[in-house]
């Protein structure tokens, strides 16, 4: 407590002053001269009373706080209990106008205190009211910054025109509570700002009345069932923050309020990031529509039957009931059966398996919302991040669109060209922040060797890091991340078996027979599908060269080929076609063939002499092997064509298949004298396709 001498002289630690007379002629400092001076023009204050406290003149003090007592030696003490210094104290006694009026217009702009933050400035706060049903302020909360930076004050009116910073015996209620109490469907939100981002957009799109956005005061975890009570017969909708203590509020309110009466359903909003709230979702691209269809489609929260009044204590390692597990929404398909809305996958197959080309379908039916193989998608953005090259995908496009009879471009497909490493956390998280704008369903990476350079894929806990980059990446942009992959010798995804492991599904692809591709669920979290197989067609893209030779694509569909696993001598047979399609348009000799193949001399020519049989699919030219040229399909083939085409003996098709895969892209004319070793008489297709 700071002493004061009758003559204005601090205590005997400080040698500071006090002017013997201030503005107004006071002659000393004294007990009496200070309370005569911080007394306000209220009879009934307690600053009134003889040995009371009085008002500080150093803060916006309503409720008297400075208590003044005289010692034996006649020292003057003081202190303010609210904080303040003594050389605050002092400062402001200098200039206090005798006697204090009930509102100083000086101690108006003098900042509040709030423990938890120091100064707090109400005139640079954004104030949010808490009224009753009359629409009288019952209290306000202060809030300056965001995030780490936030700092939050609470005030109630006086009685008096002014403030008292704290809320003892101030009733509690709802944010906005008129417009609750009219409205029908209440959205509770963690916090004023989230509320106030809903209601903005609600009023814009004139659907305020009938919504409404609110919260409680305090913050998570300070509910009470006396906010559900005036919510029995409306429809509540929780939407939690993106964080475990928004995750247990949001318990806590479905329970007190499906208690209290009301129908309540729980919604975790799309794309949030960690701590983000319905505030963020709206400035992330979210709409009021999209907020109201998510609604409307989102299950009925149902309580569990060991819910009870007392909220859980948070814990380390969360337990839930089945009947909370059961209360989840069920995720939806981004492909029916295959790939669900939000998580991750991978597709492997042998060089020259057909993936990218299939994952590029894929890609594009969720682009623009067609079914893919007969299975329904969820129509959305996709991201195709492809290093190995995009060039190619011009023709590809073209002919599947040729081939769908699709007119327009779709819009919300875009290829990244750059390798992004998805096992660097700088990297993956530059590729989340760039992405949120667009807001993808669908994110490809072809392949994984580009998107994993530098690390050994063998090792299993490398493997860990790129599934859990995908995870990541999946989980903030609330999409399915698929990663293109290569077969090794056995015909299974090269590398760590963690890669497929740690995966929602593993697909692999085989070739069993020509074009002929077959889809093998490996392992497919939830309903694993049953193999079907696919025919891939070559269609004109509807350009020609500079010679009038057509440009050609592959486009898939559905096939009631044979789905079995290949045999083990159909496994060799297509290594060795395999390796002859790798070597180019020039073909190989029988010992670069062998070698290459890495079967020993005898098994090697007793297959290749099956595949050179006069209806094979390989071609000696000279001393030299290559693949056996056929005639591509047009999309404008009769139906009696088509029927034709797909009922190709097994060796016409392999030929086919051979043809495409190991061919170039480079336009040669019809007559030329080197395009036959290009597989198509007049037609180009190339090895430098990524397949």
């Amino acid at each position: 407590m700071q002493t004061v001498s009758p003559n204005g002289t601090r205590g005997a630690n400080s040698s500071a002053q006090l002017p013997h007379g201030n503005a107004n002629g006071v002659p000393q400092i004294d007990e009496q001269m200070i309370r005569s001076l911080c007394r306000c023009s209220n009879p009934r204050c307690d600053c009134q009373k003889a040995e009371g406290n009085v008002h500080c003149p150093a803060h916006d003090d309503n409720s008297p706080s400075l208590s003044v007592t005289t010692t034996g030696d006649g020292k003057t003490l003081f202190k303010c209990h609210s904080g303040c210094t003594q050389d605050a104290v002092l400062n402001a006694l200098r200039g206090v106008p005798a006697p204090l009026p009930s509102i100083r217009s000086n101690i108006a702009q003098k900042p509040a205190k709030s423990r938890a933050n120091g100064t707090f400035s109400w005139q640079h706060a954004t104030i949010y009211p808490y009224t009753d049903e009359t629409d009288a302020t019952l209290f306000e909360v202060g809030r300056i910054g965001n995030g780490a930076e936030k700092r939050i004050s609470q005030r109630k009116p006086n009685g008096r025109g002014g403030w008292l910073y704290q809320l003892t015996d101030v009733r509690r209620v709802l944010y906005r509570l008129p417009e609750v109490l009219a409205a029908q469907i209440v959205f509770i939100c963690e916090g004023e700002k989230a509320a106030d981002a809903v209601n903005g957009e609600l009023a814009e799109a004139g659907l305020q009345g009938e919504y409404i956005a609110t919260t409680s005061p305090h913050g998570a975890g300070k509910w009470r069932d006396e906010y559900a009570a005036i919510l029995s017969g409306k429809t509540v909708c929780v939407l939690p923050d993106n964080d475990e203590q928004g995750s247990s509020h949001a318990d806590a309110v479905c329970r007190s309020c499906g208690s209290a009466g009301a129908g309540v359903k729980r919604l975790e909003l799309p794309k949030l990031p960690v701590k983000g709230d319905a505030a963020d979702f709206l400035s992330n691209g979210g709409t009021v529509e999209k907020l109201i269809k998510l609604f409307e489609a989102a299950a009925a929260w149902l309580p569990s039957t060991s819910d009870t009044t007392e909220p859980k204590q948070a814990r380390r390692y969360p337990r839930l009931t089945l009947g909370e597990i059961f209360a989840r929404p069920r995720l939806d398909y981004l492909i029916q059966g295959i790939f669900v809305e939000r998580g991750t996958g991978v597709i492997s197959a042998d060089y020259g398996g057909f993936k990218s080309f299939l994952a590029l379908d894929m890609g594009l039916c969720v682009a623009t919302g067609r079914s893919w193989m007969g299975r329904a998608t969820k129509q959305g953005g996709v991201v195709y991040i492809t290093p190995e090259g995009s060039y190619q995908h011009a023709d590809r496009v073209r002919a599947w669109m040729r081939f769908h009879n699709i007119q327009q471009l779709p819009q919300n497909f875009e290829i990244i060209e750059l390798p992004v490493q998805i096992g660097d956390a700088t990297q993956r998280q530059t590729l989340i922040d760039e992405l949120r704008e667009m807001n993808p369903a669908f994110v490809i990476f072809d392949t994984v060797a580009k998107c994993n350079v530098g690390r050994d894929e063998n090792d299993s806990a490398t493997a860990g890091l790129f599934t859990d980059g995908m995870e990541q990446i999946a989980r903030e942009l609330n999409s399915f991340v698929l990663a293109i992959h290569h077969n090794n010798k056995q015909g299974t995804a090269r590398g760590s078996n963690a890669l497929p492991a740690n995966v929602d599904a593993s697909v692999t692809l085989k070739c069993s027979s020509g074009r002929v591709v077959t889809i093998n669920c490996d392992r497919v979290k939830g309903a694993p599908f049953e193999a079907f197989s696919l025919i891939g067609r070559i269609v004109e893209t509807g350009e020609v060269d500079e010679h009038g030779a057509p440009f050609t694509s592959l486009v898939f569909e559905p096939t009631d080929a044979p789905t079995a696993t290949v045999p083990q001598a159909d496994q060799t047979r297509e290594k060795i076609l395999s390796a002859l399609r790798e070597a180019g348009p020039n073909g190989l000799t029988a010992t670069e063939w062998q070698q290459a193949s890495g079967l020993s001399p005898s098994r090697f020519y007793d297959y290749r002499d099956q595949l050179t049989q006069p209806d094979g699919p390989v071609t000696k030219n000279g001393r030299r092997y290559q693949v056996t040229p056929i005639t591509p399909i047009t999309p404008n083939r009769s139906e009696s064509e088509r029927e034709f085409y797909s009922d190709y003996s097994d060796d016409a098709l392999a030929s086919e298949q051979s043809e495409f895969a190991g061919t170039k892209s480079k336009r040669r004319p019809k007559n030329s004298p080197d395009a036959e070793p290009y597989g198509v008489t007049g037609y180009a297709t190339a090895d430098e396709v990524v397949i």
